[in-house]
């Protein structure tokens, strides 16, 4: 059977098309993951230094603690 050499040409075309779409969808769900874990991450350290504060420590320490925690929540959001 004959097949013009452009109709194989645009079928390859969208088979690459097809394929670097779906490694580009799978990259693309990596790096989500990946700030999923980063977020986790972040906000368990954040969680875990407000559990300490509110432990006990003299009143103090545990305004200076308050303001570093704060300052470290203001970077992470912004």
């Amino acid at each position: 059977m004959y097949t013009p050499s452009g109709a194989n040409e645009s079928q390859n075309s969208a088979a690459n098309t097809n394929s670097t779409h779906a490694r580009f969808r799978g990259l693309t769900e990596a790096v989500q993951k990946q700030e999923q874990k980063d977020w986790r991450r972040i906000s368990n350290v954040i969680a875990d230094k407000w559990y300490k504060l509110a432990k006990g420590d003299s009143v103090e320490k545990r305004k200076m603690r308050e303001e570093k925690i704060l300052a470290v929540q203001e970077n992470v959001e912004n």
